[in-house]
């Protein structure tokens, strides 16, 4: 599933691209993934109408038209958006078969497309009908908690979040998405590896360095992450269609039966934990 990392660099990339851009209307063989109105509707109310903000809020993308309504757009298991050219040249990653499960386009001018590709057909786009604000996100989000990227998440808020969630284990509560947004399995299983933490500890047993190494390790990560386009061990794609690199750098994350990155003659394991696979080494994570 696509997470922070992933949806922070499609609205990157996105936001020079349709922002000023004008909808022609939209194309669908999925009608199940417009939620609240019917295809007919929102074609019509889209036809002619330009983008005019794109932001993401944990891993949802609100993606706002004419300043005046919002598209909300949740990339579920297997979805994410591609940028597709009137003429797609040869030897594209947009031909690569994981882009070809297009189910919901947006047909731009200049015949481009802002396409929806995904093999499960999980994702969905709802309308909201207010723009981009403070109001929209509290009353459509305020199950969310924060973000770990914005400056407001400071080592003090993190203490606090323990503070609240003593006896939840580790892993566990970095993918509560009502403490912190954003953050998935990938994720939840290299920070812990990176701070050197057991995902299994109750983080009310952390001591204060060792909350401190897990806030680094949080922020370390998820910007690494951003900065190598995002892992692509699965689905993910950016809108270009080209696959993210961190996947090439991860340390634990499906990689049970490797030697362990931290040298310590040690082994990658895995265990179910919340109905999910966690990824760790016994040996350097404690």
């Amino acid at each position: 599933m696509p997470e922070l990392p992933e949806v922070e660099i499609t609205i990157n990339y996105l936001r020079p691209k349709i922002v000023g851009r004008a909808v022609k209307g939209i194309w669908t063989d999925w009608p199940k993934a417009i939620g609240n109105i019917s295809f007919e509707e929102l074609n019509k109310i889209l036809r002619g109408k330009k983008f005019s903000a794109i932001q993401r809020r944990g891993k949802n993308i609100l993606i706002e038209v004419d300043k005046k309504f919002t598209l909300w757009i949740h990339l579920k298991m297997t979805g994410h958006l591609l940028i597709i050219p009137a003429k797609i040249p040869e030897g594209s990653p947009l031909l690569e078969k994981v882009n070809q499960y297009l189910h919901f386009k947006f047909l731009l001018d200049e015949g481009e497309e802002l396409a929806f590709s995904d093999l499960r057909k999980f994702g969905r786009v709802r309308y909201l009908a207010e723009p981009i604000t403070d109001n929209l996100i509290t009353n459509n989000f305020k199950d969310l908690g924060i973000e770990p990227l914005e400056k407001d998440f400071t080592l003090d808020k993190l203490v606090d979040l323990v503070e609240k969630n003593k006896n939840k284990p580790l892993k566990l509560f970095l993918m509560d998405q009502s403490q912190i947004a954003g953050i998935g399995n990938i994720y939840a299983s290299e920070i812990p590896f990176d701070a050197k933490l057991s995902p299994k500890r109750k983080i009310g047993d952390l001591s204060k360095a060792e909350i401190k190494a897990l806030y680094l390790s949080i922020k370390k990560i998820l910007k690494k992450a951003v900065d190598t386009r995002g892992t692509s061990v699965s689905d993910f794609r950016d809108p270009e269609g080209k696959p993210g690199g961190y996947g090439n750098i991860r340390k634990v994350y499906q990689r049970k039966g490797q030697p362990c990155p931290g040298k310590c003659g040690g082994a990658v394991e895995s265990f179910k934990q919340g109905q999910r696979t966690t990824f760790w080494c016994p040996k350097c994570q404690k």
